[in-house]
């Protein structure tokens, strides 16, 4: 408290929780900012010298090293756009060998052969989930896409990261749980572990650091987080009901099946293998699980394009991309269903036959709309002069991208939120 009592005189009053504590009358200007900068030193140090205008006659607070900052503001830890694009191609390099050897070797990672079921279903059982993993490359090339151009405080790839991470951290857990249930047999099965779990916790630590450094600086610990995850997740279970678009309503049908069987592949495994396999062994129930986490990330894929559909959006660039990785990754399951279920033989009652059929009908359905989607034609210029070109939208989303670009650098972090253009 300061009041005026003539020819400069001023009273400070330092006030406290516990009442005021002292009380000074000061003849200079220059002596009561000192004075006010003394006292706010009891509660922060961010003020400094120059701001309060104590320029002359008095020493200047000496900046802390430009390490020091960055370690005490954001940790050092995959701080800047290219640490993030670095992060994100280390991810992607992992998951592509995880990836390899998975497919080129199924048989070596399998605990045991069943004798009820031939190898090569087995075999089709254990590459199930990694049906998905086209997609996971063609996202997170998306989100390097994103990185290189600070794109990442876009909704889209703040769901994405979080997405991938929660889907990462699943499958972290289960292929943990899977060698500790049945040690590898051999040197390529522990390979193979090794590296599902090198990519699934590379994918847990950068896109959780990642979406969270989205947030802005307000969510910093793990209660904030927890608490953004939940806004989060409540709109958009809101968001998932109502749809805006013909092409929305599909994807959120899409969106609920995954999620539906994704449910069923992680808590009963075993109804899944008995009846797509006539036999409920439980060396296939990890791999099951396995394919449940894949198809959580594949609903959550469905959802994002059905939020870009409602927008209009499906013809950027990561919507295409997923459009293509969903579209491969549906083709994939179903084959890999109906090769399964011809090698066995296995036709246990008109139920398991009606499964198989709504899982390859539903999967090849699904990759069909997808792929029609993208390829589908540019919507006409409301102009009947002017032909909207592929090349004409792409520059368009290009000058979409750079505005709003412009205005996620100028506001501030975490108070204003930015569609910003993912295409291009």
């Amino acid at each position: 408290k300061t009041s005026d009592r003539g020819g400069g005189s001023v009273r400070l009053v330092t006030m406290t929780s516990a009442g005021p504590r002292v009380s000074v009358r000061i003849n200079h200007r220059a002596t009561l900012l000192l004075a006010l900068f003394t006292a706010c030193l009891d509660h922060t140090w961010a003020f400094s010298m120059p701001t309060l205008g104590l320029r002359q006659g008095m020493p200047r607070r000496s900046a802390p090293p430009a390490s020091v900052v960055k370690l005490k503001g954001s940790a050092g830890f995959i701080s800047s756009k290219e640490d993030k694009a670095k992060a994100y191609e280390a991810v992607t390099t992992a998951w592509s060998f995880s990836a390899i050897t998975s497919v080129l070797s199924p048989a070596k990672a399998l605990p045991v052969v069943v004798s009820t079921l031939t190898t090569e279903s087995v075999r089709v059982l254990w590459v199930l989930p990694v049906a998905s993993y086209l997609l996971v490359l063609l996202v997170l090339r998306s989100l390097h896409h994103a990185a290189e151009k600070d794109l990442l405080k876009s909704e889209t790839y703040k769901r994405l990261n979080l997405s991938f991470a929660s889907t990462s951290a699943i499958t972290l857990g289960l292929t943990v749980a899977g060698w500790m249930a049945y040690a590898p047999k051999n040197g390529v099965a522990a390979t193979q572990r090794l590296l599902a779990m090198l990519s699934a916790f590379l994918g847990v630590v950068v896109g959780t650091r990642v979406w969270q450094q989205s947030l802005g600086q307000g969510c910093a610990g793990v209660p904030a987080m927890a608490a953004e995850a939940a806004t989060g997740l409540s709109n958009s279970i809101r968001q998932l009901f109502v749809p805006v678009t013909a092409e929305g309503v599909a994807y959120r049908v899409m969106c609920l099946a995954l999620l539906a069987q994704a449910v069923v592949n992680l808590f009963a495994p075993q109804r899944v293998v008995a009846t797509l396999f006539g036999a409920a062994m439980a060396e296939g129930f990890g791999a099951v699980r396995a394919w449940g986490a894949s198809l959580l990330f594949q609903a959550a894929c469905a959802f994002t394009l059905a939020d870009a559909a409602d927008r209009t959006r499906l013809k950027g660039t990561t919507f295409r991309d997923m459009n293509v990785g969903l579209a491969v990754t549906f083709a994939l399951q179903a084959s890999l269903l109906y090769v399964a279920q011809g090698r066995s033989g296995i036709f246990i009652d008109l139920g398991s036959i009606l499964v198989l059929v709504a899982h390859v009908g539903a999967s090849f359905f699904m990759s069909v709309f997808c792929m029609v989607q993208n390829l589908a034609p540019l919507k006409p210029s409301s102009d009947p002069k002017v032909e909207v070109t592929p090349e004409m939208a792409e520059a368009q989303l290009e000058a979409q991208e750079k505005a709003l670009d412009m205005q996620l650098m100028q506001a501030e972090d975490g108070k204003v939120e930015v569609d910003a253009a993912e295409g291009g």
